[in-house]
């Protein structure tokens, strides 16, 4: 239920709240953060001491190191993760890019194929899904972009 929640708030300004303050708890204490999600999610405790379980190191790469490295910074970023590839020559790896825009008000529907995918770099909720661009209008996309 509180997934279909969320789901229905997301692009509203409610929900910029949301993702907001979760931001803001990380940042306060992202151990007791992390302690909190990942019993919600598991619904056991977190071992810090001595984690056995995958998602408990990955909560820790979390916490300690993913904030202090560069490498993780620049692989989280769709717009950099294609600078870092071509520089160790895997271009071919890298998902093309149709356009680039600045602020939501530059999109233009209309250079756009009838299917396409757009992407935040600045966000991991917002991956809108267009399979065709006759069902949702450009006023639509601008809106949804500017949350």
């Amino acid at each position: 239920m509180i997934n279909s929640i969320k789901q229905m708030l997301r692009g509203t300004p409610l929900y910029v709240l949301y993702k907001n303050l979760q931001a803001t708890l990380f940042q306060i204490s992202p151990k007791h953060f992390i302690s909190n999600k990942y019993k919600q999610f598991y619904d056991t405790e977190m071992n810090f001491s001595t984690p056995q379980k995958l998602s408990e190191k990955m909560q820790l790469l979390k916490i300690y190191y993913y904030p202090n490295s560069k490498k993780v910074a620049q692989a989280t970023d769709k717009y950099k993760l294609h600078t870092f590839l071509q520089e160790k020559g895997l271009e071919h790896l890298a998902v093309p890019y149709l356009q680039i825009y600045n602020k939501p008000d530059d999109f233009d529907m209309s250079r756009l194929p009838g299917e396409f995918v757009l992407k935040k770099t600045n966000a991991s909720g917002l991956n809108l899904i267009v399979k065709d661009k006759n069902k949702i209008t450009e006023k639509e996309i601008k809106k949804k972009l500017k949350y």
